[in-house]
C-alpha cells in the first residue's frame, strides 16, 4: 500500500470521515472523493492525509459541512497540494491561505460560497476567470493576499466580481491606511466593488470598452499602493495644528459627496499610462507618491474625472504640463472640484505651450490650493474658467501672481467668493480683468496685495453689487484703487487679532 500513488473513493454514499491510517500512504499523488455524498468533514492537515498529496477531488461531495484547514503554519499543511476541485460543493467559507504549491483550484455550482481566501498560494490564472455568475453567486469576498503567479488577467472571459477583491502582495489584507473609508463609500450608494492592489499593472488588459464598466464595475473604489509605502497617507496634516483657520476649513471641506467611482493611488512612482480605470474614474485620490508629472498619468484619460485630490507629493513640479501634441481636445471637461495640497516642489499648476482647446476646465467651480511653498504662478494666460465660483489658497510663500499673463475680459465670470490666507508674496491675484461676480472674499497675510481686480462697472445695479471682505484692517487701509466710488460699495469686516487660548 505505500507504493500506491492514485486513490478514487469516488460516489461512496458511505463514507463519512477519512480513515486516519489514509495519512500513511506516503507516495499518494492523487485522492478523489467526487461525489462521496455523506462525507461532512475533512481536515487537511499532515496527520490525516500524506505529505505527498498533490491532487484533491473533492467536486458534488455535497453534504460537506467543512474544510478544516491549519494554515498559520508551514507544518500544518499540506506542502505539495497543486490541484484541488471544489465544484458543486455548498460551503459558505473557503480557505487554503498559504498553500505555496497550489497551483490550480476548480470552481463551478458553488451558489452558498461567500469567501475564499488563496492568499499564498501559486495559482497563475485569476480564478474567476470563465465562470458565470450563477455559479458563485454568493461569493462576496476574495482574497489573494500575496499571489505574485498571475501575471495577466483575462478580462474577457469575466462576467462579473465580488464586492470584495484584496489582492496585494503585502499579505496583511489592512485597508485601514486609506483616505477613501471603505465603510463610508458602502453607505453612500448601492452594491459595487472594492479592489485592493499593489500596481495597476493587474489592470492593463482591461479595456477601456469592457462591459464590465456597465455591470460589475459600474460603481467601483479601486486602491493602488505598494506594500513599501502603505500607510504614509495617515501622517498628520498640519493645516489641523493650525487652530486660528478651523472655520475656514471647516467651511470648504464639508463631508465630500457620493463618488461612485473612485480611484486612490498612495505612494509608488509608475503607473502606465491609459490604464482604463481612469477613464471611468470620478474622483481620483493621489498621495504620498513620488510622481514627477501628475500629466503622465494621462490627461486626455480624465474625461469622467469630477474631482481630483492630490497631497504630499513632493516630487511633482507641475500639476497640468500640457506639450503641444496632447492639446488637441479639451482636457479634464468634467473636474468639478481641484484640490491640491502639500506638494513642496510645485512651481506652476497648469502650464501649457499654447491655449488650452476651448472647453478645458470648463466645469471647474472649486479650486484649492494650500501648503505649496515653491508656487509661483497658478495659471498661465490661455486659461478660460468659465464656471469657477470658490478659490481658496492659502499658505504658499512665494506665490506671486494666481493667473499670471493677459486674460480676455469675462474670463472668470461666475467666482463668487475668495479665500486668500498667508500669501506673503501675492502681488496679483489677475491682472486687467474685474471679477464680475465677486461676493465674498477673506484675505488675511497678504500685504503686497495692493489692488483688487473689482470695478463699480460691473453690470449690475448699485444695490446688488454690494461685496463683503473680511482682512486686516492695515492691509486695508494700504489698498489701491483704480476706481474711488469701488471701495463705497464693499462691506468691510476687520478680521479679529487671533488670540492663543490660554494656558498655551
Amino acid at each position: 500500500m505505500n507504493s500506491l500513488k492514485d486513490l478514487n473513493l469516488s460516489f461512496n454514499s458511505h463514507l463519512t470521515s477519512l480513515p486516519k491510517s489514509i495519512s500513511n500512504l506516503i507516495n499518494l499523488k492523487k485522492l478523489s472523493l467526487e461525489s462521496c455524498s455523506s462525507l461532512r468533514i475533512l481536515t487537511l492537515t499532515p496527520r490525516h492525509l500524506p505529505l505527498s498529496l498533490e491532487e484533491l477531488n473533492l467536486s458534488n461531495s455535497s453534504c460537506l459541512q467543512g474544510i478544516k484547514s491549519y494554515s498559520s503554519s508551514s507544518e500544518d499543511i499540506i506542502p505539495n497540494l497543486r490541484v484541488i476541485n471544489i465544484s458543486g460543493i455548498q460551503l459558505q467559507w473557503i480557505s487554503f491561505k498559504n498553500y505555496s504549491s497550489l497551483e490550480n483550484i476548480i470552481l463551478q455550482s458553488n451558489a452558498n460560497l461567500q469567501f475564499l481566501d488563496l492568499s499564498g498560494t501559486k495559482i497563475t490564472k485569476f480564478p474567476l476567470e470563465g465562470i458565470c455568475k450563477p455559479h458563485l453567486n454568493g461569493l462576496t469576498r476574495l482574497d489573494l493576499l500575496g499571489v505574485k503567479h498571475i501575471y495577466s488577467v483575462h478580462w474577457n472571459d469575466i462576467d462579473w466580481l465580488p464586492l470584495e477583491v484584496y489582492w496585494d502582495e503585502c499579505g496583511d489584507g489592512s485597508i485601514e491606511h486609506m483616505q477613501i473609508p471603505l465603510s463610508k463609500w458602502r453607505k453612500e450608494g448601492s452594491g459595487g466593488v472594492f479592489l485592493s492592489l499593489t500596481s495597476a499593472n493587474i489592470l492593463q488588459t482591461l479595456s477601456p470598452s469592457s462591459q464590465l464598466w456597465e455591470t460589475c464595475l459600474s460603481r467601483f473604489l479601486v486602491y493602488i499602493c505598494p506594500c513599501a509605502d502603505r500607510g504614509k497617507g495617515k501622517a498628520a496634516h498640519p493645516q489641523k495644528k493650525l487652530s486660528q483657520y478651523k472655520n475656514i476649513n471647516t467651511r470648504l471641506n464639508p463631508c465630500p459627496p457620493c463618488h461612485e467611482r473612485c480611484l486612490e493611488i498612495e505612494g509608488g512612482n509608475l503607473f502606465r499610462r491609459g490604464i482604463a480605470v481612469l477613464s471611468h474614474t470620478n474622483f481620483l485620490y493621489l498621495h504620498d507618491s513620488t510622481f514627477k508629472l501628475f500629466s503622465n498619468l494621462g490627461l486626455e484619460n480624465m474625461n469622467a474625472l469630477t474631482e481630483c485630490r492630490i497631497e504630499r507629493c513632493h516630487e511633482i513640479e507641475v500639476i497640468f504640463d500640457v506639450p503641444i501634441t496632447k492639446i488637441n481636445q479639451p482636457l479634464l471637461t468634467c473636474l468639478e472640484k481641484l484640490q491640491i495640497s502639500n506638494l513642496m516642489k510645485l512651481t506652476y499648476m497648469c502650464t501649457s505651450e499654447q491655449t488650452l482647446n476651448k472647453g478645458s476646465f470648463s466645469s471647474l467651480k472649486h479650486l484649492q490650493l494650500e501648503y505649496c511653498a515653491r508656487v509661483v504662478k497658478i495659471f498661465s494666460s490661455g486659461v478660460f474658467l468659465e464656471n469657477l465660483k470658490v478659490l481658496d489658497i492659502k499658505f504658499c510663500a512665494r506665490l506671486e501672481e494666481i493667473f499670471s499673463g493677459e486674460h480676455e475680459q469675462g474670463s472668470f465670470p461666475q467666482l463668487q467668493t475668495l479665500f486668500l490666507s498667508e500669501l506673503p508674496s501675492l502681488k496679483h491675484i489677475v491682472r486687467d480683468v474685474p471679477l464680475l461676480s465677486l461676493e465674498k472674499a477673506q484675505i488675511k497675510g497678504c500685504l503686497k496685495l495692493r489692488t483688487l481686480p473689482i470695478s463699480s462697472s460691473r453690470g449690475r445695479a448699485m444695490v446688488d453689487t454690494t461685496i463683503v471682505i473680511k482682512g486686516e484692517s492695515e492691509w486695508w487701509e494700504q489698498l489701491e484703487w483704480k476706481d474711488n466710488n469701488m471701495k463705497h460699495q464693499i462691506c468691510f469686516i476687520p478680521w479679529k487679532p487671533f488670540k492663543y487660548p490660554r494656558g498655551s
